[in-house]
């Protein structure tokens, strides 16, 4: 079979991989790099727990059973799954999409694509907790990213201080708002029935607490998939020289894919392109570029998007910092 879509790391990759990690390459290691045609990313977070004693908690030995164990006798592990996906042609034609994703990371989301075109996929919240376990090999080897994500999540609170102290806290019950949905200092807020704590919200997404239980109510994975992909057939081929009536969307975690974004975006106006890029430095996937038809579309985005729940964290948005708005990608 031809595998030369599946982009195996030259010997100069795999040198300077070693060096980044310190990792002991081994005849036979360097065999299994090649014949899975492992990725750079993958590489390292095994190498993180492969060499570092890490507590065992959340989904410590879950993340290992996925990642970490093979060959297996069935060759039912993800690394062996994903090579005989990508060896098929069929797949870029079928899959174009997530077939270049899964070629080129081998992380949570690849898995989650993978089992969804497979039909096994499982409840996020399981692939949520996968991705924390990956967050938190990947900062062994990026203290810097460490230390840049601290500052920040200083700065948020220092911020949100400062708003707090700007005026007293107004809390109303109108009678028109369904139960366990309150307004605060004007803005709308619904509790999460398990934990008790009020989060952000809107009349758009249902008075949802988090978006992810308001895409659960849109339909099952294989309906929301199937309209997406309608999306992707139908969408005309774009200029490059266009004027982009984008958002930026940051913070996102490990489990979300390009179908829950398109599903939370269509509900606020037309879809016109989505670029969900791989981070090249952090191999994340933690920001997504969603253009709507129109301009007026993209105030009214920001205002339901920016601060809400999206899983287990809150994303942001707003208008991409580059002034040049017909820069390609």
């Amino acid at each position: 079979m031809d595998t030369s879509e599946s982009r195996p790391l030259t010997d100069d990759k795999i040198r300077e991989i070693i060096k980044n990690t310190g990792m002991r390459m081994t005849q036979e290691r360097y065999d299994i790099i090649k014949k899975y045609n492992l990725t750079e990313d993958f590489i390292t977070l095994r190498e993180a727990h492969y060499n570092f004693c890490l507590p065992e908690e959340g989904f410590h030995f879950e993340w290992a059973e996925e990642f970490y164990q093979f060959p297996t006798s069935d060759k039912s592990s993800f690394v062996e799954r994903r090579l005989i996906f990508l060896q098929n042609p069929e797949n870029k034609t079928k899959y174009p999409f997530q077939y270049q994703s899964i070629r080129d990371s081998m992380g949570t989301t690849s898995l989650m694509e993978l089992d969804d075109i497979e039909g096994t996929i499982v409840d996020w919240g399981y692939y949520n907790e996968l991705g924390y376990e990956e967050s938190r090999l990947f900062r062994l080897f990026n203290p810097a990213l460490v230390e840049q994500e601290r500052l920040e999540e200083e700065a948020r609170k220092e911020a949100e201080n400062a708003r707090k102290k700007e005026c007293d806290d107004v809390i109303e019950y109108p009678e028109d708002l369904p139960e366990g949905v309150r307004l605060f200092n004007g803005i709308y807020q619904a509790v999460d029935p398990e934990t008790g704590i009020w989060y952000k919200t809107h009349p758009e997404y249902g008075y949802k607490h988090n978006l992810f239980v308001w895409v659960k109510e849109q339909g099952n994975s294989e309906e929301l998939t199937e309209e997406l992909e309608l999306w992707r057939a139908k969408k005309p081929k774009l200029s490059h020289e266009r004027k982009r009536n984008q958002i930026i969307i940051t913070n996102i975690i490990k489990g979300v894919c390009e179908r829950h974004i398109f599903i939370i975006s269509r509900n606020i106006g037309t879809v016109v392109d989505i670029f969900y890029p791989i981070n090249k430095v952090s191999g994340k996937q933690d920001k997504a570029f969603v253009e709507f038809k129109d301009t007026k579309t993209v105030n009214k985005a920001i205002r339901l998007l920016n601060e809400m729940h999206l899983g287990r964290a809150v994303i942001y948005a707003a208008i991409p910092n580059n002034t040049d708005n017909t820069k390609k990608r």
